[in-house]
């Protein structure tokens, strides 16, 4: 959601009210009338606020959604990254990356987890995306942070790594491969992917997926 300042002033005011009529947000935002009503209006187009019958403003579903990466640091948040350990026999597939900074290097196959997803179904829906394949999801072997620094700190990333079986044994072209997990190039592999391989990939750990749900003001825990 790339908003303005001003956008982003009064959407931070539901992150402590659940609804709020124009006069609250003008006090709380101090926003000249005239350019509160263009930036509510603008933020109801864009479906992140609705108007109800009483007047009042409140946000939308979508809106509720961007409550936990709203922030005021000008960082940006870590991704959460599903890490596929395809496993076949002794053997483990790795993807040549194409894009900076692991260009040319061999990696696990690997996608962003999204938001309503468990581990295990962003596991199988980014191994059919990237492999046009299915698999079965056998367990969750290591959760990771990572930061990648060049001086400072540029990236960061939550790995969730699994082991997959794959249905079928994916075919080989030039940048997908089976490596013997003996014989991984060691010098031609990003080196946190190597390290999980050699040391995490027969590990086994529990992870405690919960769902907190909603109804009216009160939130109850499903595990």
């Amino acid at each position: 959601m790339k908003t303005s300042t001003n956008e982003r002033k009064i959407f931070k005011q539901f992150l402590y009210n659940e609804e709020l009529s124009f006069s609250e947000i003008f006090h709380k935002t101090k926003i000249s009338s005239n350019l509160l009503a263009y930036f509510l209006k603008k933020l109801i187009k864009e479906e992140l606020l609705k108007k109800r019958n009483n007047g009042n403003y409140k946000l939308t579903l979508q809106g509720e959604k961007l409550i936990p990466f709203h922030t005021d640091q000008k960082s940006p948040n870590p991704l959460v990254v599903i890490l596929l350990g395809i496993k076949k026999n002794n053997e483990v597939l790795l993807v040549k990356r194409e894009k900076r900074p692991y260009k040319d290097l061999w990696s696990l196959v690997s996608g962003r987890m999204l938001l309503g997803e468990s581990i295990e179904e962003a596991t199988k829906r980014i191994f059919e995306k990237k492999l046009l394949s299915t698999c079965e999801f056998k367990k969750i072997s290591s959760v990771v942070h990572e930061r990648f620094i060049e001086g400072e700190s540029k990236h960061s990333f939550v790995f969730f790594f699994v082991e997959v079986i794959p249905i079928k044994k994916t075919i080989e072209h030039e940048g997908l491969k089976w490596f013997n997990i003996s014989k991984i190039p060691k010098s031609k592999t990003i080196a946190s992917d190597y390290f999980l391989i050699k040391n995490k990939l027969n590990s086994k750990i529990d992870v405690v997926e919960e769902i907190l749900n909603k109804k009216g003001k009160k939130i109850t825990l499903k595990k």
